[in-house]
C-alpha cells in the first residue's frame, strides 16, 4: 500500500532517519548511564563488605589492647608495683629482680600505648580523651614510689579511662552498623 499524499511519503523516510538516528545516539547514553549507576553500586557494596569487617576487627582490636593495658597497671598497682618490701636475707637480689620486674612492665605498658595510640585518630577529641586518660593510667602506676609525690588511686584512673574506651567503641559501633 502505497501513500497517497506525496507529502507523506517525503516525511516519512525522513522521519525513519532521524529516529534511527536518534537511536543510534541516545541508546548507548543511556546504557552509559545505567552501567555508571551499575558500576557505582557494584562499588559501595564491594566496600561495605570490605570495610565493615576491617572496622569490625579494628573495634575488636582496641577493646583487647585497652583491657590488656589496664589490666596489667590495675594488677601492677594492686600488687604493690615499686612498693614492695624485700626480706633482710634477699635485699640485694631483690633490688636488682625489682628493677628489672619494673623495666619489663613499664616496657610492656609503653608498647601496648603505642599501639593504642597508632590504632586513635588524633583528630577526634574522645580518642585524643582516652589516650590521654590511659597516659594518666601509666603515669599513676609508676610514681607512685616517688619522694614528694602524692598519692594516686589508680583504679579511679582505671574507671575512667575504661569509660572513654566504652564511648569510642560505642560511636564506632554505631557508625558500623549505620554503614552497613
Amino acid at each position: 500500500m502505497q501513500p497517497t499524499d506525496p507529502a507523506l511519503a517525503f516525511w516519512i523516510p525522513i522521519c525513519s532517519l532521524i529516529i534511527a538516528a536518534l537511536a543510534i545516539v541516545v541508546a548507548p547514553f543511556v546504557s552509559w548511564l545505567v552501567a555508571g549507576r551499575q558500576v557505582a553500586t557494584s562499588l559501595a557494596v564491594a566496600q561495605k563488605q570490605v570495610i565493615a569487617p576491617m572496622r569490625q576487627k579494628w573495634i575488636d582490636s582496641l577493646r583487647d589492647r585497652v583491657a590488656e593495658f589496664l589490666s596489667t597497671a590495675h594488677w601492677y598497682y594492686v600488687a604493690g608495683g615499686d612498693q614492695v618490701v624485700p626480706s633482710p636475707e634477699d635485699e640485694d637480689k631483690f633490688e636488682e629482680h625489682e628493677s628489672l620486674q619494673i623495666q619489663q612492665v613499664d616496657r610492656k605498658m609503653v608498647f601496648m600505648l603505642n599501639q593504642i595510640d597508632m590504632m586513635l585518630n588524633p583528630k577526634e577529641a574522645d580518642h585524643i580523651a582516652l589516650m590521654d586518660a590511659l597516659n594518666r593510667v601509666r603515669a599513676g602506676c609508676f610514681q607512685q614510689g616517688a619522694p614528694g609525690r602524692q598519692h594516686i588511686y589508680v583504679p579511679d584512673l582505671v574507671d575512667e579511662a575504661r569509660g572513654l574506651c566504652k564511648v569510642v567503641l560505642k560511636r564506632e559501633w554505631d557508625r558500623l552498623k549505620k554503614e552497613a
